[in-house]
């Protein structure tokens, strides 16, 4: 986070943010080059349309905006409040992600075997793994993949394998999806095969 300061932008300022129990670290200039690389990466066809741009506009000029008028009040939403306003789920009851360690393919055959590797399942229900062919996602996996290290440890992982026999040309692109137990759905990976 203090690439930006080191490498002689001194707009592109850190702050830790203490609040209540928590802290953490805001900057806006790296947190939009993330979301921005982020949906580069995963969007289709995002990564070779070049007016699809990754430069951030913010704490470009002195005397921006005070820290202070951009802290916003989340409150305490539920779930569901947090769905429908499209926002931010801060700190839920009890765990409920998944850590992935790893996650790739391989070509094999006439086609590709993906594998992951989960550190903690914690609220997991399972995994959906998509292949995207276009615009479109399809759905590689018949039924849900049930997350096993659960089964041992709540907050055990595991090694998965999974064959997609109908993977085409190259390169082909997987999202790896969570499922929670209370069914909701969140990617939390992806993969390029060559």
């Amino acid at each position: 986070m203090m690439a930006g300061y080191e490498s002689g932008a001194q707009l592109q300022k850190t702050f830790l943010v203490t609040r209540g129990q928590h802290a953490y670290f805001f900057d806006r200039w790296w947190q939009q080059r993330a979301i921005l690389d982020y949906f580069k990466a995963l969007l289709p066809g995002a990564l070779l349309d070049p007016a699809i741009l990754q430069t951030p506009t913010v704490n470009q000029t002195l005397g921006g905006a005070s820290f202070s008028s951009q802290l916003v009040d989340l409150g305490n939403p539920t779930p569901a409040q947090a769905d429908a306003l499209q926002g931010p789920l801060v700190c839920p009851a009890g765990p409920t992600a998944v850590t992935v360690v790893s996650l790739g393919g391989r070509r094999y055959g006439g086609g590709v075997v993906v594998r992951w590797r989960t550190a903690s399942e914690a609220g997991i229900l399972g995994f959906d793994l998509y292949r995207l062919d276009g615009p479109r996602r399809v759905r590689v996996n018949r039924r849900l993949v049930p997350a096993r290290g659960r089964a041992r440890t709540p907050s055990a992982g595991y090694a998965y394998l999974l064959r997609d026999r109908h993977a085409g040309g190259e390169p082909v692109r997987y999202v790896l999806e969570q499922v929670s137990a209370d069914g909701r759905r969140t990617a939390i990976g992806t993969a390029t095969v060559r």
